[in-house]
């Protein structure tokens, strides 16, 4: 995938991520693990410009920043175990 490939799919995949918030999901419901949906997102992706990108829909949505899965960890060790850039985990 090239770069202009690449630059479309993150697009899209942000738009579609801010339609999904928008239906009225719950964004703090937890997993089986206590993991929230950000929590999730963040642990499934190594690009900190697609979690820059999605977090303010994210915090519109009303998600809770400071919650913390079954293992105790926060939305902001999350991102420090995947080693996100630094803008982001200042974001969090």
């Amino acid at each position: 995938m090239d770069k202009k490939d690449h630059s479309n799919s993150r697009s899209f995949n942000t738009e579609a991520f801010r339609a999904f918030l928008k239906t009225g999901e719950n964004p703090n419901e937890v997993d089986e693990n206590g993991n929230s949906l950000l929590a999730n997102f963040i642990c499934s992706t190594e690009l900190s410009s697609w979690v820059a990108d999605a977090l303010p829909a994210f915090i519109e949505a009303g998600v809770d920043l400071n919650h913390k899965n079954k293992d105790g960890k926060s939305i902001l060790q999350l991102a420090k175990e995947q080693k996100l850039d630094d803008d982001v985990i200042q974001l969090l």
